[in-house]
């Protein structure tokens, strides 16, 4: 794994009173004592905003009376906590481009119960202050797996060897191909993603590693949040299903 974000666009823009920013932060600054002020974004997109990509600048150029996103994040920087006045989620990303297993990675049970946590936490501030958090009426929930190419013993794994489904005629690797498609479900839409990439570290720079980029976002509609909590219980059975089934045993076996 090298991301995932379970997130909420809210129904209305009134999740917290952005004079109070310092007083939200300190209900959560024993878990994520850092906090940083972000771009805006116009609508919840957890698969361009949730792990602070380089290469996606279009954030930066979006312009408008929006008020600041914040991150509020651990000091190792692989977890945070985002909120917009419209938007709430919860995020792992790792912070080096070693293939070896994922450290410290809570899951998706634990990303779910810390958004659940938090949603609790804001609604108890706003509460105290006459007001309530609104209700969702987006989920969104982020996978992003890096399949490298390279084995521990340094020799490089085919194509065919990673992901079965896809093969070229001369078994080589493509870079720059990709491939997108979209599945729906009952509740949701699923967006899938496979490219090639250079894989660096979030926090340093480092040598690129060859591997491919394989995402999955589930997203659908609802409105309330125990309906928000069960959808995104029912996109990550679904997710988890598509990942196993479209990578190889071999890729498999190196997950922690």
């Amino acid at each position: 794994m090298w991301e995932a974000a379970v997130g909420a666009s809210l129904q209305q823009a009134t999740l917290y009173d952005h004079y109070e920013v310092a007083d939200v932060h300190k209900l959560f600054e024993k878990q994520f004592p850092r906090a940083e002020r972000q771009p805006p974004i116009p609508s919840l997109n957890l698969f361009e905003l949730s792990v602070g990509n380089d290469e996606q600048d279009s954030v930066q150029e979006y312009s408008g009376a929006l008020p600041a996103r914040w991150w509020f994040t651990t000091e190792d920087s692989r977890n945070l906590l985002q909120i917009q006045d419209d938007f709430i989620g919860r995020n792992w990303r790792r912070t080096d481009s070693s293939p070896a297993p994922s450290q410290g990675y809570p899951g998706f049970d634990g990303l779910l119960a810390d958004i659940q946590l938090a949603v609790d936490a804001i609604n108890n501030f706003n509460n105290s202050r006459g007001r309530s958090v609104p209700e969702p009426d987006i989920f969104d929930v982020v996978y992003v797996n890096h399949l490298f190419a390279k084995r521990e013993d340094g020799t490089s794994r085919k194509f065919r060897e990673m992901v079965p489904w896809l093969n070229f005629t001369d078994d080589v690797m493509k870079g720059g191909m990709a491939v997108n498609w979209f599945e729906r479900v009952t509740s949701f839409t699923t967006n899938i993603q496979a490219h090639f990439v250079g894989v660096r570290s979030h926090t340093e720079r480092s040598v690129a590693q060859p591997a491919l980029r394989l995402v999955i976002n589930a997203r659908g509609s609802c409105s309330s949040w125990p309906e928000f909590y069960e959808r995104c219980e029912e996109a990550h059975a679904y997710m988890r299903a598509r990942l196993l089934a479209l990578t190889s045993e071999e890729v498999q076996a190196t997950w922690s």
